[in-house]
């Protein structure tokens, strides 16, 4: 949204979800592209076996905003569950420090964000196409990382449809968030492109916050 907006300073952008599924699958699709489609509509049908946080907050978010607002202990759990669960790590241990994930927490409780959160999944959920998956052609330099478990993996070929300036890698890497020390991935990824000042920066404020 940003890099479509261009407000004063943003130059380039790096993302892992790509917003660039095509409203209609597109004729004689790829098994690739096929995949794809199957994806996002197994996931829209059933919202995941994960996915009791997004039924919450896309049908009443202010409901769970009250609770989370009013109990540290509560805001704290429905972070820690969704870290655990969207990010690498084997068996029981974890990939969070943590100290990094009461600063992710902390985010939430001073700001006292957990309302506008909620309401970001009731805004979302009303879009025709499942998620709202495409977010329009975009003029800026635009890099793009696909994680193996993301849930949606659209093809290169759709990205620079819609990208102009694009470049774009995939990681052997399989965690569906981008942790903090992923800043070294993203760093290596972009160490051929012509804005990787800019990649640094991000993932610099990743770590950071």
């Amino acid at each position: 949204m940003l890099a479509q907006q261009r407000p004063a300073g943003v130059v380039a952008a790096h993302v892992n979800w790509q917003l660039v599924v095509p409203a209609l699958p597109p004729a004689n699709m790829t098994n690739e592209e096929s995949a794809v489609y199957a994806d996002i509509q197994r996931h829209a049908d059933s919202r995941g076996k994960l996915a009791g946080y997004f039924r919450m907050q896309a049908t009443k978010p202010q409901t769970i905003a009250y609770a989370l607002l009013d109990s540290p202990l509560a805001q704290a759990s429905w972070i820690y569950e969704k870290l655990h669960d969207w990010t690498d790590h084997e068996d029981h241990s974890e990939a969070l420090t943590i100290d990094e994930t009461l600063d992710d927490t902390s985010l939430y409780t001073f700001a006292g964000t957990a309302g506008s959160a909620a309401r970001f999944y009731w805004e979302n959920s009303r879009s025709t196409f499942p998620f709202g998956l495409n977010a329009g052609a975009i003029d800026l330099p635009m890099t793009a990382t696909v994680f193996q478990k993301e849930t949606i993996r659209p093809p290169r070929a759709w990205a620079a449809a819609l990208w102009s300036r694009l470049y774009y890698g995939t990681s052997s890497k399989s965690a569906v968030i981008s942790l903090p020390g992923s800043k070294r991935l993203f760093l290596s990824k972009s160490s051929e492109r012509p804005f990787n000042r800019f990649d640094f920066c991000v993932a610099r404020s990743r770590a950071n916050h």
